[in-house]
């Protein structure tokens, strides 16, 4: 596929462009000197490449200026005449104000007008977006695509826009993840593209039950239970609910009354009973404390010793009085940190019997409920209280067979995860397989990797690689480097550079493929910038060569600053190879005769 012409219903605003066999330029020339050091000058090079996107049938996007300025060329229709496989013609037609009906017609003779033609005279008229793209599909042919990939995959390298230099394989037009586009690419490499998808349908698939497995987690008990534990609790119950459910239904309480008599003798009343030993002891040693606390402190004073000695007629030592006081302070100390630690026992022993107490509250209500129930004659109190019962116990199942559905969800998720890696590390395995398979000679891949480096060696005497490898995500990586001295350089990321090694690829997939229905043209925007003088003249020798021995048919777009230089002068296109010549001098210097829009 090749393009052979575009024009539109209105020649005066948008004259008809011819694209040549081999190379194509589209011309931008400075003309006012206020304008040579801009940047951007809005005649419309860059322009064409989103005309031609659109005649060959992209979605509406405010990336297409027709969109974004709808008003400005609302009676504007385009066609598209391209050139297929067979030597035919195919001429496509797409106006702006009825953008989803689209036209089509073949014929075998090249450079035609059909703006005056009838829907009657068109082979498909008012056709609907989707079916449109469908039958391009169809005419197109690109077999070698595979089912899986239409048109519009390839025809997005075909058009190499100025944001399309960042990343050799990724283009800012393929949206969405690297599932998107991948798979395609290394289809067109000569991979197994089955085995890429396959790796993205996995890798999704085990993130999404990854993500499932953490919301059960979110609803389940902090500590998972297992399925036999839960499958016995659960057989548990469902006999105390089917036991309750027939005494129910038999109106039979015998047994009933059997178990809560069991349950009254051997549980209730032998805690009461437990409890109220404690209760006892507890008591005694409260009661031995407050005893010991009572104790009056020594009432011996030494001052009134003194004084009754004195009355007396008798001495009264001093050293006497010192030891008596010292005595009397020691004393004091001990019975004060004896009555602390005796206060601090008597509340913890406290607190021991209020609980003893509350407790035995509860199992004296429980006890009484109990009798109450066993000394009750009334049949129907008791069909009550054991519905209830019933009802708990079925509440309870319930609850249990919830979570045991959550655990068993779990539990097959688990199992999902574990054989979806074990799949994704075969399919992993396959891909490295399939990486190693496609570096024979006579592979697809070496014959595109083989192109790509004479192109670049040509250009900058430099060796250049394209290297394919499994990323840490288990998905293929494709690289596209410079060496030096054998070894990837850091020129491969700079602007110039990457640029021609855009090109260099688009060049060698498209002199692959050129004997089978694949795009045979290329449109490069701004090719030459930022190139010194030798890579620019370099690369246009070598477009040329291209495009004669291989039939490549490459369009590229500058403004004459771009020009290279040689020794007698500025270089200068062949005049034939100048198929728009644009400038800044008017409204008849730009793409679209008219005002800036």
């Amino acid at each position: 596929m090749k393009l052979s012409r575009i024009y539109c219903n209105k020649q005066a605003l948008f004259p008809t462009i011819d694209f040549n066999e081999g190379l194509s330029v589209i011309l931008a020339e400075i003309r006012e000197q206020s304008n040579k050091n801009k940047d951007t000058h809005n005649l419309g090079k860059s322009t064409l490449s989103a005309l031609l996107d659109f005649c060959l049938l992209a979605k509406k996007s405010s990336d297409i200026f027709l969109f974004s300025y709808k008003d400005t060329f609302i009676d504007f229709v385009f066609y598209l005449e391209i050139e297929m496989k067979n030597g035919s013609y195919l001429t496509i037609k797409r106006s702006t104000s009825n953008q989803s009906k689209i036209y089509f017609k073949k014929h075998t003779v090249k450079k035609q007008d059909y703006t005056h033609l009838s829907d009657e005279e068109w082979d498909h008229a008012k056709v609907p977006f989707e079916r449109a793209r469908t039958i391009l599909d169809g005419y197109l042919d690109f077999g070698k695509l595979g089912e899986d990939y239409d048109f519009r995959k390839p025809i997005g390298y075909s058009l190499r826009r100025q944001n399309d230099y960042d990343d050799v394989f990724h283009l800012t037009k393929f949206k969405g993840s690297h599932s998107q586009w991948k798979p395609y690419l290394a289809h067109i490499l000569g991979f197994d593209s089955a085995l890429v998808s396959k790796n993205y349908e996995l890798t999704q698939k085990i993130e999404s039950l990854e993500n499932n497995l953490t919301d059960l987690h979110s609803r389940l008990p902090r500590q998972l239970e297992e399925l036999d534990k839960l499958d016995a609790v659960l057989q548990l119950k469902r006999a105390q609910v089917k036991e309750l459910d027939d005494a129910l239904q038999a109106f039979n309480f015998s047994k009933k009354d059997s178990n809560l008599i069991d349950e009254l003798v051997e549980k209730i009343d032998i805690k009461i009973s437990d409890l109220n030993s404690q209760k006892y002891y507890l008591s005694s040693q409260l009661k031995k404390i407050e005893q010991s606390l009572q104790v009056e402190p020594v009432k011996f004073r030494p001052q009134e010793a003194e004084i009754i000695f004195s009355e007396a007629g008798v001495h009264f030592p001093e050293q006497l009085k010192k030891s008596y006081n010292d005595l009397i302070e020691f004393n004091k100390t001990i019975t004060d940190e004896r009555r602390a630690a005796l206060k601090n026992e008597m509340a913890n022993l406290q607190k021991t019997m209020d609980a003893i107490i509350q407790e035995l509250a509860t199992l004296n209500e429980e006890r009484s409920k109990t009798l109450s129930f066993l000394s009750n004659e009334d049949s129907f109190k008791k069909y009550k209280s054991m519905s209830k019962e019933v009802n708990k116990l079925s509440s309870e199942v319930l609850l249990i067979e919830e979570r045991r559905s959550l655990s068993e969800a779990v539990l097959s998720i688990k199992t999902e995860i574990a054989e979806a890696k074990s799949y994704l590390a075969k399919n992993q395995a396959e891909l490295v397989k399939n990486i190693h398979e496609m570096n024979s000679e006579d592979s697809r891949y070496s014959a595109i990797r083989y192109y790509f480096s004479r192109i670049i060696k040509n250009v900058l005497d430099r060796d250049a690689i394209i290297s394919t490898t499994i990323n840490k995500e288990g998905n293929l990586q494709f690289k596209a480097e410079i060496l030096g001295n054998g070894e990837p350089t850091a020129e491969s990321k700079g602007h110039s550079y990457k640029k021609l090694l855009c090109i260099a690829f688009d060049l060698a997939v498209a002199i692959t493929y050129r004997n089978e229905s694949y795009p045979k043209f290329l449109y490069h925007d701004g090719a030459l910038e930022t190139l010194d003088n030798r890579k620019k003249l370099r690369l246009i020798e070598i477009v040329r060569d291209i495009g004669e021995k291989f039939g490549i048919q490459e369009i590229i777009t500058l403004i004459d600053s771009d020009l290279p230089y040689q020794s007698e002068g500025k270089f200068r296109f062949k005049p034939d190879e100048i198929i728009c010549l644009l400038h800044d001098q008017g409204d008849e210097g730009r793409l679209f005769k008219m005002p800036k829009w």
